[in-house]
């Protein structure tokens, strides 16, 4: 049987304690994670709430689910930040989102997409934007911006086949961006058989999502007599004057029955 000498067995019994330790704090880590994921959106969402009425238990709250792995937590303190609008904010809010998208949280990662292409608070860097998109999964709006990257060989090399496939699903999953491009593709003919029909379709479906450029493509289309459609005056004013009220509206979108 083999003996340790002294020093040996303290140094086997403190790698032995060490070790339990460890697995201990390893599980009781990942305990907390399954308790912070398991939160329902409609509690970090009264969470915001109270922070926004200053209520500072609040925010630590948030911030303890966050940092146990909760994404809709990371985002939404994200959310909170940036309305400070201060740069010191906005690294932080960007802080927030990287974290959100680490735990797989797609919109903090499409957030992050958007501040690398428009350089909000970061220098402008295409190509990590598209990598940002194409981390956030299935999430509309990320589809459509990788998409047009991929068709216009932004950021990264051009694959045309797959930008089609990509904006086209993205359309379908109500992206009003979406829409519109693939209206004016069919219009156009660029990347797929000209297709009057197939145009207005997606004109339509984006005007209904009150998409400003589709209503007054709309709207100029009834003017002239374009996409197939009979020239009504009547209707090419008021998609008109409707394209000029969603232009200003600076609130999201919402799905209107004009078609």
């Amino acid at each position: 049987m083999l003996m340790l000498s002294r020093p040996k067995r303290w140094l086997a019994c403190a790698l032995l304690a060490a070790f339990v330790v460890g697995a201990v704090l390893l599980s009781q880590s990942h305990a907390r994670h399954a308790d912070a994921v398991a939160v329902p959106a409609s509690a970090v969402q009264q969470l915001k709430l109270d922070v926004q009425a200053h209520r500072p238990q609040s925010e630590q709250q948030l911030q303890r689910l966050a940092q146990d792995g909760n994404p809709l937590a990371a985002r939404t303190l994200a959310e909170l930040a940036g309305e400070a609008a201060t740069p010191q904010a906005l690294q932080q809010s960007l802080s927030w989102y990287r974290q959100g998208a680490a735990h797989g949280d797609g919109e903090s990662a499409y957030q992050l997409g958007m501040a690398y292409l428009q350089g909000r608070s970061v220098p402008v860097d295409v190509a990590g934007a598209r990598r940002w998109f194409e981390r956030a999964g299935d999430l509309p709006a990320a589809q459509f911006r990788l998409a047009t990257m991929l068709l216009r060989g932004e950021g990264g090399a051009a694959n045309l086949p797959a930008g089609q496939q990509l904006l086209v699903k993205a359309a379908a999953s109500g992206d009003a961006n979406a829409m519109f491009m693939l209206g004016n593709r069919y219009r156009a003919g660029e990347g797929v058989a000209h297709d009057d029909a197939q145009a207005l379709h997606w004109y339509q479906l984006a005007a209904n999502q009150e998409h400003a450029a589709a209503l007054q493509t709309l709207s100029l289309a009834y003017a002239h007599g374009e996409l197939g459609l009979a020239v009504d005056p009547h209707q090419a004013q008021f998609l008109g004057e409707y394209a000029g009220h969603a232009a200003k509206c600076h609130m999201p979108h919402s799905r209107v029955a004009l078609f």
